[in-house]
């Protein structure tokens, strides 16, 4: 049992429920807070309602939550078990504090990586089209963070007429990636002004803090967790 501080950095969707993550004041580090009675075999148990996300609830980027968490149990795949934590039962998560963007930011500049590679303690492999993955069961991080400059980053959609989904085309070091972004405020700015307005306003930034993170195997692709962008602070 331990005591957790997390500001939240990251909301992302997977369907019609969300993954949480944070910076764990504490421990220095990044932690997935998971629902109480998590199972490791049953993802949809693994994420949050809409009820607990988003502004004015308890998962909103940026919020400083108080918990009560243990460790993932054995069973847990790697690599999101490096971060997992799940929520004790009947414990109340309590909102202390909201920070803005750039205070979030600068509150989690520990957890700051010099390479998209080293955020994945370089367990990464790229595919020639640009998307990467760490293999399932590979013993590192599973979230972490870069800064890059705007002109290092291009929003575009990709998927299909009927399941549009928002990507990231990043140059980082002298290497190139294409990532999905199923970062929950990214998606609505995208939404909400189209990909060429939001473009803008990616470009138009000074920095941008890029929240990385990766997905969970899929039924198809059951070896392969694959990067994606879990946030992206317009600075």
């Amino acid at each position: 049992m331990v005591d957790h501080l997390m500001i939240v950095t990251d909301v992302t969707l997977f369907n019609d429920i969300y993954c949480v993550a944070g910076w764990d004041v504490g421990l220095k580090r990044m932690i997935r807070p998971e629902p109480p009675n998590t199972k490791a075999n049953s993802v949809a148990e693994r994420f949050w309602p809409l009820a607990c996300v988003g502004a004015g609830k308890i998962f909103s980027v940026g919020n400083l939550v108080k918990f009560v968490g243990d460790p993932a149990p054995q069973g847990f795949a790697y690599p999101h078990a490096t971060e997992d934590v799940v929520v004790r039962p009947k414990t109340n998560i309590q909102v202390v504090d909201q920070l803005s963007l750039r205070d979030t930011a600068n509150a989690v500049v520990q957890g700051i990586s010099k390479s998209i590679a080293d955020v994945y303690d370089n367990q990464l492999i790229r595919y020639g089209t640009g998307t990467a993955y760490v293999p399932n069961g590979s013993q590192s991080r599973s979230l972490g963070a870069l800064e890059i400059a705007p002109d290092q980053i291009v929003l575009h959609v990709g998927g299909t007429d009927a399941k549009p989904k928002l990507r990231a085309m990043l140059d980082v070091g002298n290497v190139s990636y294409d990532l999905s972004v199923p970062a929950v405020d990214a998606r609505d700015g995208w939404l909400a002004k189209g990909i060429t307005a939001f473009g803008k306003d990616v470009a138009g930034s000074n920095k941008i803090h890029l929240r990385l993170g990766l997905s969970r195997p899929w039924p198809m692709r059951p070896n392969e967790c694959f990067a994606q962008v879990n946030g992206l602070y317009l600075l």
